[in-house]
């Protein structure tokens, strides 16, 4: 189903109502950070949507725009945790955490580039640049791969600080 999760109560083998979280687009990944809580990406992949949602109640919390294309996303048990490319072009990336609280941290990462290029007249090909990520959920950090260059940005999720790292071969 679209926009839509459904749990089940595997102690008493029951399905619960289906959680709506808006959207037409199927739901991505979905982190169970809390007991009361669930967080979600929702919506089209041009305009994902971090939904934080309470369990068993299935009411929306918060739903926050991501602003831009989640290129890469991770559920951990801080929330889900996004690498954000700008919408339509290739652009300096963005790293977000969707907190069980419904507060969105954004994290701009001006050294990593991700996003999409679709080409056009005259330029019959496009270009497309998917950097990795990598979550260690007991340091609170997030690792971001540029998809181009021999660089990773070390992303504190506490904080909001950032740290590049120049990788050699």
């Amino acid at each position: 189903p679209r926009g839509r999760i459904l749990l089940v109560d595997l102690k008493r083998g029951r399905l619960s109502p289906l959680l709506e979280v808006g959207g037409v687009s199927a739901t991505g990944p979905i982190a169970w950070p809390r007991r009361d809580r669930l967080v979600t990406l929702s919506g089209s992949y041009l305009a994902r949507r971090a939904v934080t949602v309470s369990v068993p109640e299935g009411a929306i919390v918060e739903s926050r725009p991501l602003g831009g294309q989640a290129t890469a996303s991770e559920a951990t048990s801080l929330g889900i945790v996004a690498v954000v490319a700008p919408r339509e072009r290739v652009g300096p990336a963005t790293l977000t955490l969707a907190a069980p609280d419904g507060h969105v941290l954004r994290v701009p990462l001006p050294e990593i580039s991700a996003g999409l290029d679709p080409g056009g007249p005259g330029r019959p090909l496009g270009r497309q640049l998917t950097p990795g990520l990598a979550v260690d959920e007991a340091s609170r950090r997030a690792y971001v791969v540029a998809a181009n260059e021999p660089l990773v940005a070390e992303v504190d999720l506490a904080t909001g600080s950032v740290e590049y790292h120049a990788l050699s071969s």
